[in-house]
Formats: C-alpha cells, structure tokens, sequence
C-alpha cells in the first residue's frame, strides 16, 4: 500500500486555514493556550537555569559553611518558576479541553451543514453509504 506524499506547500496551507478558523471561533481560547504554552516552555528553561545555579550555590555554601544568599535566592526563584511552570500546565490543559470541544462543534456543524445540502438521491444510492458511514465512525 503506497502512500500519498503531500507537499509542503499544502502542510503550509492547511495550518494556515486552520489558525484562521481557530481566530475566527474561538479567538481567546485558541490564543490563551499558545500563550500559555510559550509561557511554560519558557519557565521550563529558566527553571532548568535555576536549577544548575543551585548546584553551584550548594557547593560554595558547603565550602563557606553556610547558606550563601545566592542559594536562597535561586531556590526562591526556582520554587517561583516551577509554580508558574505548574499554573500555566494546568490552565492550558483546561483550555486545550475547551478548544477541542470548540473544534468538534465546528467540525459536526459543518458536516452537517454539507449533509443537508445533499439531494436525497445521494442517500439513497447504496455505493455513497459508504462513505457516509466512514466519516460517521471515523470523522
């Protein structure tokens, strides 16, 4: 069984008429969950950059013999940055759910936007319930 290759041109295009529908349904649901997925990748990398400053404070604290306020400080920062990490994952799951549902009703809308509009001749002919039974099962 071969496969179709698809061009780029085409992935290009089916991203970019998808943003667009996402804009134009559910505008702050699809921009919220980009937003706060830049906002946890970034707080990922600044407490992976946190983290690697506690390994150092810990040893010149060791060799100090005290709690340097270096280490204090990157633990503060890297206990912040994981709350941020936390709050944005959960809130963006939350709103992922929402924006799936929102595609669904689109998507079953407009399937049967394009069902109404079918004669019934298309239905009664045996050869197009395939077909239709296909996009039932599988979308």
């Amino acid at each position: 069984m071969s496969k179709e290759k698809i061009k780029l041109s085409d992935y290009i295009s089916t991203i970019w008429r998808t943003i667009k529908i996402a804009n134009k349904n559910f505008k702050f649901k699809f921009w919220a969950v980009f937003f706060l997925g830049t906002i946890e990748v970034v707080s990922i990398v600044a407490a992976a950059y946190f983290g690697g400053n506690i390994l150092g404070e810990v040893v010149k604290s060791i060799q100090a013999g005290q709690i340097t306020a270096g280490l204090k400080a990157n633990l503060l920062a890297e206990f912040g940055t994981l709350i941020i990490v936390n709050f944005s994952s959960s809130l963006q799951m939350v709103l992922d759910r929402e924006v799936f549902i929102g595609w669904d009703k689109w998507f079953t809308m407009k399937l049967n936007e394009a069902r109404v509009s079918l004669d019934l001749e298309f239905y009664e002919d045996r050869e197009n319930q395939k077909p239709l039974n296909k996009i039932d099962r599988k979308g």
